[in-house]
């Protein structure tokens, strides 16, 4: 996972590295996440602080340049990483809708 488009690293849009082999790595967005708990899991896989930690649902960050891959995300804060939360796979996102932290 990363944050893209921040004023600092510690905030951005919401990536998820979908497949990565060497000299490829390809990234796609989340959309529409939802519950402070999601915001709380991506900084504890990123090793930030979680206190203060913000979800923005529809992103202040600027459209992503990648493929949606999860939408509907929602952590309820206690899981270890984005990918234990629940979700809807990849419905109907559009630009506009990224999430971010």
């Amino acid at each position: 996972v990363r944050l893209v488009g921040g004023s600092s690293p510690q905030e951005g849009r919401i990536e998820l590295c979908v497949q990565s082999s060497p000299g490829v790595t390809i990234w796609g967005s989340v959309c529409n996440a939802q519950y402070y708990g999601t915001a709380e899991v991506i900084c504890r896989q990123l090793n930030y602080s979680r206190s203060g930690a913000v979800l923005y649902t529809i992103t202040s960050f600027g459209p992503g340049q990648n493929p949606f891959v999860l939408d509907g995300v929602y952590c309820n804060g206690g899981e270890s990483s984005l990918l234990s939360c629940s979700n809807n796979g990849y419905h109907s996102c559009h630009k506009g809708q990224e999430s971010g932290v």
